[in-house]
């Protein structure tokens, strides 16, 4: 006759893992050997899992943002160098992709590019003006 396997959980293994580190008695049988490969495999998992984000397809709707935001930029470097900038509006009259979307979107669309560094933002009397950066 063969033996039935018993299957430890996640749970107890690492309850094992934690008596090993106090001193106390190991219950479902995990030595050090174990622990380790235990530990390892998790790490591994983490590693995947973190390294995964960064390559995440992107939704229509993103491509779409992204593409647009590439307008913006393109409209941007036309400035002049001592010109202080230009408001959500003025960029949306300009860029004639975005005629169909509101200030809203485009204030987004430019909020993204300041926090991503590409565009810098100063206030003047009251309006936040936009231009490379």
């Amino acid at each position: 006759m063969s033996e039935k396997k018993v299957r430890i959980t996640k749970s107890q293994r690492f309850e094992d893992i934690k008596a090993l580190l106090t001193g106390e008695p190991v219950t479902y049988g995990t030595t050090v050997d174990i622990a380790v490969t235990v530990i390892d495999h998790e790490l591994e998992l983490l590693a995947k899992k973190n390294s995964s984000t960064g390559d995440k397809k992107l939704t229509p709707t993103q491509q779409e943002n992204e593409a647009l935001k590439e307008q913006i930029v393109e409209y941007l470097s036309t400035l002049p160098d001592d010109t202080d900038g230009v408001t959500c509006t003025e960029i949306l009259k300009s860029v004639p992709a975005l005629t169909d979307f509101s200030n809203q979107k485009v204030a987004a669309l430019v909020r993204q590019l300041k926090m991503a560094g590409r565009v810098v933002a100063t206030e003047k009397k009251g309006k936040s003006l936009f231009r490379m950066a």
